[in-house]
């Protein structure tokens, strides 16, 4: 079910960005995701039972998934989304604000990034980030993320959980949680119960 991807990235010798823009080639509205397996990202958004891409686009969401290795060093990886973040903000037209958030791993990485940005004092024009089964952080990845600030401040923060095998990113610094049941697969796909949650809160 697939669809090929009207451009693509390279971020850094390991992590790609995939561009769906939802009319066109122009950046309007973006959805920035991120995972942690290339060859499942879009299994995971565009699914036989549920296409999340499908959906964004019919709401004028350019979708771009930005996927990195499964493992790998955390700062380096947030890297690569902090260069997509930074892209899309210079090739978008209007001021739209953006969604950034990620699946599993990636859900960890986009976090890290629009930390280490706020910390920087860099413009990330994110309204809004979501976190997927999101991965807990090891030790010294939480220590690395308390000396940047843990958790971003400007966006707002939503998580969505599955109950999956890893482990999973609880707190009350989420603004809303939705708690669902879990799908196979090497990424989990994003279902139809999420997707639609998700959906109604983007800004």
């Amino acid at each position: 079910m697939s669809v090929a991807p009207d451009q693509e990235w390279q971020l850094s010798p390991e992590s790609d960005a995939l561009i769906y823009p939802a009319n066109g080639k122009t950046l309007v509205k973006p959805f920035i995701l991120t995972t942690a397996v290339a060859n499942g990202a879009l299994r995971a958004v565009d699914n036989y039972d549920y296409s999340l891409r499908t959906e964004l686009k019919a709401l004028g969401y350019d979708l771009i998934v930005v996927a990195h290795p499964p493992e790998g060093d955390l700062a380096k990886q947030a890297d690569s989304v902090r260069t997509a973040i930074l892209r899309t903000i210079a090739e978008q037209q209007g001021d739209a604000p953006l969604v950034v958030g990620g699946i599993g791993r990636g859900a960890l990485t986009s976090r890290y990034a629009l930390v280490k940005m706020e910390r920087e004092r860099l413009t990330h024009q994110t309204a809004l980030y979501f976190s997927y089964d999101g991965h807990a952080p090891s030790a010294q990845e939480a220590e690395q993320l308390e000396q940047l600030g843990d958790w971003p401040t400007i966006p707002k923060l939503l998580n969505l959980i599955t109950f999956g095998e890893a482990p999973q990113v609880h707190g009350e610094q989420f603004a809303e949680t939705k708690i669902g049941s879990p799908l196979s697969g090497e990424v989990p796909p994003v279902s139809k119960q999420h997707g639609s949650w998700l959906l109604e809160r983007l800004p």
